[in-house]
């Protein structure tokens, strides 16, 4: 499986240096596997899921798969004015990663689920890149090498300044090319490309509902405040109120399952 797209991930490279078109007006999506330690406790365990990112234009959006999947069935459900439409909790998708990350008309926001709670906030600090002399093998590709500190982390990028996408995944970009893969020196979090297709012409907006746009310490706050009790503003009617002792178990493990976030700063 993996060999069938590498194969196709090669025949798109060929065919983009040989079109006479650039990628400007056109759609993408592109493919990352995020393999990623949450648990500081537990290095040794990994977790691994994956991401789109919607290109069409200089626009981009960046979601987790199941984070997509689970917020497309609550939009049908609301959509028949029917939020649950007897469908139990339990059976939607459970996405470990709840953030987009969107870039419109040169704006890049960070948005994030927290709980019943969406906010986000205008990303300003962006990688600053020092691009390496060396070419190293990724794949099938003959790859440069960047280097960032960026987020309390220091990160390698591997990018092919043949295709003419300065973007990545999450909010690794501004390099001259596309990145194909970015990990940080403990390799705590990696993030490989593992498919590139075109799509049809797709226009990417923010909903309405996910504008609710704060500064990121704010927003850093309310998410810490959440991780420490993930259970303040949770109606009953979602989920059976849990004993005390229980209710602590699961806030703990909330809080060692983030204990290694990305985002270090």
């Amino acid at each position: 499986m993996k060999k069938i797209i590498w194969l196709s991930l090669f025949l798109f490279i060929i065919n983009f240096h040989t079109a006479p078109n650039k990628l400007d007006n056109d759609s993408y999506r592109i493919t990352y596997l995020l393999k990623y330690k949450p648990d500081s406790t537990k290095l040794n365990i990994y977790n691994e899921d994956l991401f789109y990112l919607y290109i069409t234009g200089t626009d981009s959006r960046f979601v987790a798969e199941k984070k997509m999947k689970k917020d497309s069935l609550l939009n049908a459900f609301a959509k028949n004015n029917n939020l649950f439409g007897g469908f139990a909790m339990e059976n939607f998708p459970k996405p470990r990663n709840e953030y987009l990350i969107y870039s419109i008309k040169g704006v890049d926001t960070h948005i994030e689920t927290l709980g019943l709670t969406t906010l986000g906030y205008s990303i300003v600090e962006k990688p600053k890149w020092i691009l390496k002399k060396q070419v190293v093998k990724y794949e099938k590709f003959n790859c440069h090498v960047a280097t960032s500190e960026y987020l309390g982390r220091k990160w390698i990028a591997l990018y092919d300044n043949d295709i003419s996408l300065t973007i990545g995944p999450y909010k690794f970009t501004n390099l001259p090319g596309l990145v194909l893969k970015v990990y940080d020196e403990q390799e705590d979090y990696v993030f490989s490309m593992v498919k590139i297709e075109k799509i049809d012409h797709t226009p990417i907006t923010i909903r309405e509902k996910f504008k609710n746009v704060t500064d990121r310490n704010i927003f850093m706050k309310a998410k810490n405040d959440f991780i420490s009790n993930p259970y303040v503003g949770r109606p009953s009617g979602i989920r059976k109120v849990e004993n005390p002792v229980r209710q602590k178990e699961n806030t703990d493990r909330c809080k060692k399952a983030n204990s290694n976030p990305l985002e270090l700063n």
